[in-house]
């Protein structure tokens, strides 16, 4: 595994699935800017944002994790908490790291699933 995918899949783990967003903010840049709607840059804002966020209580499985070079792209399924049976949202998050090997940028959009796509 490439040192920026490891990185980034590492963020993931500890956000989504852990839980521990000290360890999750030990590998965000401390200028951290996203592009991501209703999340603040700058490590210590956005952790904070996704301690709070209604995706951390969400059933989260990365589905494709795609790097090249400092560019990783994570693709999740997202069910928010008590929708065990609803329909799971998709997302794809873009980030880039940078020389310190601290993710640096993000990017994601975040769109239901047809009934039928389920991989």
């Amino acid at each position: 595994m490439t040192t920026a995918k490891k990185i980034v899949v590492d963020c993931f783990e500890n956000l989504f699935v852990r839980k521990d967003f000290a360890a999750a903010g030990a590998n965000v840049h401390p200028d951290f800017v996203t592009h991501s709607p209703g999340f603040p840059s700058g490590r210590d804002a956005f952790v904070e944002a996704m301690r709070n966020s209604p995706i951390t209580g969400a059933d989260v499985s990365v589905k494709r994790v795609i790097a090249d070079e400092d560019h990783v792209v994570v693709h999740l399924h997202v069910v928010p908490p008590g929708e065990e049976l609803g329909r799971p949202s998709s997302t794809s998050c873009v980030w880039r790291t940078g020389s310190s090997w601290s993710t640096g940028t993000s990017s994601s959009r975040f769109r239901p699933l047809p009934k039928c796509s389920r991989a």
